[in-house]
């Protein structure tokens, strides 16, 4: 008997092993993959790479370590990603929710400091189920029968940059954007709205 919490709306199937792009169920059907694991699983199934570095971690009998306890591969990994991305430092979290609150927290904790406490996310939007990530999410049936969320949060319309300038002031501290929208209907960023945001980004002091 299926005893898993109804969170989602679970598949009349069951998955037995996946190969590529493709899902395979207990009855050898055949799948095309279309979300890729809640786009997560981007490099697709049973990857030759992967699935060495899987083994190849086994064999050292490791499998999990805490956050405070450093390994070789999680110091490489972290020069990787700082130096492809904005050259500081790597925070590794277990989840896309848990990103979005360490980002939050760092926001509102720069705006402690300047006197800035007002956030702006986008419609459509969907950024996790935690308290916080539910605040920046526009998505209100989350947000049922659960109690107040964090406030203080201004949605602007996807892509609308003219909206976009009325809502920001001097107690904006943050932008918070999926620049590819899942939850709300795979909704792409424009050039010119991402363009729009990076301008008010390096303005940023002068508000």
């Amino acid at each position: 008997m299926n005893k898993l919490l109804k969170t989602y709306n679970f598949s009349n199937f069951k998955i037995t092993k996946g190969n590529g792009s493709y899902l395979y169920t207990s009855k050898n059907e055949k799948l095309l993959d279309f979300s890729a694991g809640v786009a997560v699983n981007s490099l697709g199934y049973n990857h030759p790479i992967i699935k060495k570095s899987l083994q190849d971690q086994i064999k050292t009998g490791i499998s999990h370590l805490s956050g405070s306890q450093i390994h070789e591969f999680k110091i490489k990994l972290s020069e990787i990603l700082s130096k492809e991305s904005n050259k500081g430092d790597v925070f590794f979290s277990n989840s896309g929710a848990e990103s979005i609150e360490a980002a939050l927290k760092i926001a509102r904790n720069y705006g402690n400091q300047s006197k800035k406490d007002e956030i702006i996310a986008m419609t459509s939007s969907f950024h996790g189920r935690t308290i916080g990530a539910l605040s920046v999410g526009s998505n209100k049936n989350y947000k049922s029968h659960i109690g107040p969320v964090p406030g203080k949060v201004k949605f602007c319309e996807f892509n609308n940059s003219k909206h976009l300038k009325k809502l920001i002031n001097k107690k904006t501290v943050a932008i918070i954007i999926e620049f590819v929208q899942g939850d709300g209907g795979i909704n792409i960023c424009t050039k010119e709205f991402a363009k729009t945001i990076k301008k008010y980004v390096k303005k940023e002091k002068s508000y």
